[in-house]
């Protein structure tokens, strides 16, 4: 009778104590299907900015006073209290003659909009082919074919949070989706890492915050983005295993000239880099808001 109250006690507890699982995820790995989770994809339209040639002189980006862009970032820009904008870009990607660099506008202390510039013929004409989010910087790009890419980075919200900005294109860029990483996109956080091994399957860190006992979390989507599941929530960063070292477009890079105040666009010629273009750092001043 006792050894059976035993039996019974311990099949009890079993069946209630939590389980803890720390899940490794290795890229190009199979993993059973995800469920569908229903989002919108919001359309991202073309940007209205002139195209920029370039002629051994930096280039310079439109300067855009919107009154939306300053709001996100908290700031004001009048003639007492104006406003310099510098240009800042992150990373690089190229495929055949199509290169992308992406970034950010911003302050000395705030950035105030995302850029993405897109040049078709090795770095002389340049054109942005989506609007500038307000708030927000990109700082990953990356293509797995000649048509299927992403752009991930971060969106500054008015609390000052940040949420995951996620935008990928099907048509070797000609136009962007921007997709929800939570179904109602009320998750916060800023993107770390995120990779792509197939035009379905992807994986995304994301950091939470401090305010969170494990601020990690892993993401990971089975439909090129349209949609994400949390696989993994820890006090570690997750690192995306059997990921490839060596960049996507190794012979292209951006290197900045504190010197000359721009950024240097160079392709790789054998043992040299050749300058393909330039961007001026310093865009203007916003005394006013539109």
């Amino acid at each position: 009778m006792a050894s059976s109250l035993y039996l019974l006690f311990v099949i009890l507890m079993t069946a209630v104590m939590p389980v803890t699982t720390q899940a490794q995820f290795v890229v190009g790995e199979k993993l059973p299907p995800q469920p569908s989770i229903k989002t919108l994809a919001e359309k991202s339209s073309k940007a209205a900015y002139p195209e920029l040639v370039y002629k051994d002189n930096p280039l310079l980006v439109s300067l855009d006073c919107t009154y939306s862009y300053f709001a996100h970032a908290g700031i004001a820009c009048s003639i007492v209290t104006p406003c310099k904008l510098f240009l800042e870009l992150t990373a690089i990607e190229a495929i055949d003659r199509s290169v992308f660099v992406i970034g950010n506008v911003r302050t000395v202390s705030a950035t105030i909009a995302s850029i993405v510039l897109i040049s078709e013929n090795g770095g002389i004409n340049w054109r942005e082919p989506i609007d500038r989010y307000p708030g927000s910087t990109f700082e990953y790009i990356q293509f797995v074919n000649k048509t299927h890419g992403w752009i991930a980075g971060q969106q500054q919200q008015f609390d000052s949070s940040s949420r995951p900005l996620l935008l990928s294109t099907y048509n070797a860029g000609e136009s962007w989706q921007r997709h929800s990483v939570s179904q109602n996109d009320e998750h916060t956080g800023t993107v770390l890492d995120v990779h792509f091994d197939s035009k379905e399957h992807g994986l995304m860190v994301i950091d939470r915050g401090s305010s969170a006992i494990d601020p990690f979390a892993l993401y990971e989507s089975m439909n090129g983005g349209r949609s994400w599941l949390i696989r993994q929530i820890t006090d570690r960063k997750p690192a995306l295993r059997n990921r490839p070292i060596i960049p996507s477009s190794p012979n292209w890079r951006i290197r900045e000239d504190s010197h000359a105040a721009s950024y240097k666009i160079e392709w790789r010629n054998t043992e040299t880099w050749d300058v393909k273009s330039r961007f001026a750092i310093n865009i203007g001043i916003c005394n006013t808001m539109e």
